[in-house]
């Protein structure tokens, strides 16, 4: 997670506003363009291509060159905008990053809200949002322009396979049950507080010893204590 300002920062930083507005903008833009399953994937790849060739252009020649009205017309000019006041280079990655995440969140929402899927997230979205992250990671590394676009992708990437789907891998083991058996691997576990109310889920790492039937009988349970009013 990119540092990006917000009002909660300091009060006063609309950076995240403005990123925000272009996000939704374009999120509704992709979906209207939506036809088919498989769009999704085109769509997101057309528009990370579009918006990192832009911000490469805007960091070799300045956006300052551009009139003031262009900076809002698309979602690269209001990334390469807000990371320009902070005068160091390479400033923009982090908005990069914060709008390309929000918008891989905003894109499925719409795709409900315009009835074009039931859920959010399905296991195909995410496999959609992932390879067009992958393919323009793989695009920008092979441009002759180093600019840390690529860089910014794989780390999108990497963060959303922990954020997201790691929650959503969770939900489908306590669903249908785990595929792993191996000699190594990690057990879903309950994380409950001290009036026994579960309160989430995540791992314990452990070694398979054999005993497989067994440890899947065991109810572990990770129990969260407070202590001086804090957890």
């Amino acid at each position: 997670m990119p540092y990006v300002p917000s009002k909660k920062t300091d009060g006063e930083s609309n950076d995240r506003i403005r990123i925000d507005a272009k996000v939704i903008e374009l999120s509704r833009d992709i979906v209207n363009r939506i036809s088919t399953n498989r769009e999704i994937l085109l769509g997101y790849l057309e528009e990370f291509i579009k918006i990192g060739t832009e911000l490469i252009e805007f960091e070799k020649y300045s956006i300052l060159e551009y009139p003031a009205k262009d900076k809002d017309n698309s979602l690269a000019g209001v990334i390469y905008d807000v990371g320009k006041k902070y005068n160091y280079q390479g400033a923009f990655l982090g908005e990069l990053n914060y709008a390309i995440t929000r918008l891989i969140q905003e894109v499925p929402k719409e795709l409900v809200k315009q009835g074009k899927q039931v859920k959010e997230l399905r296991y195909f979205i995410y496999a959609y949002t992932v390879e067009a992250l992958v393919k323009t990671t793989y695009y920008f590394n092979r441009s002759p322009d180093m600019y840390g676009i690529a860089g910014v992708f794989e780390d999108i990437k990497d963060e959303y396979k922990v954020r997201v789907n790691k929650s959503y891998e969770i939900a489908q083991i306590l669903k249908s049950g785990d595929c792993y058996d191996t000699p190594y691997f990690n057990k879903v576990v309950e994380v409950i507080n001290e009036e026994g109310t579960v309160v989430g889920h995540t791992y314990i790492e452990l070694i398979n010893d054999g005993q497989n039937e067994k440890l899947d009988k065991m109810p572990y349970k990770l129990i969260v204590r407070e202590k001086n009013g804090d957890v």
